[in-house]
């Protein structure tokens, strides 16, 4: 009888570790929501690497070029949300 307890008590113990482990507050972090923004830029321009370096300081990480025939470009940022 005393094996019998011992056992069901083992089994409970491991279904609340199984439990707390495969739960999503087991550790797994919550994925960051993210925001955009676009500008659209001249490459030949006086303050281009300014611009991007503002941006870089704001938190925004490039994604994405996108160029266009006339010279400009569409960058794309990407930033947690505050």
């Amino acid at each position: 009888m005393k094996t019998t307890i011992k056992s069901l008590l083992v089994l409970i113990l491991a279904g609340f570790v199984f439990i707390g482990c495969a739960s999503r507050h087991g550790g797994n972090p919550k994925k960051a929501q993210l925001e955009y923004k676009t500008v659209r830029l001249a490459a030949s321009s006086n303050n281009f690497d300014q611009q991007l370096n503002e941006a870089a300081q704001e938190g925004w990480k490039l994604v994405t070029v996108m160029p266009e025939a006339d010279g400009y470009a569409y960058y794309t940022f990407e930033r947690a949300k505050h």
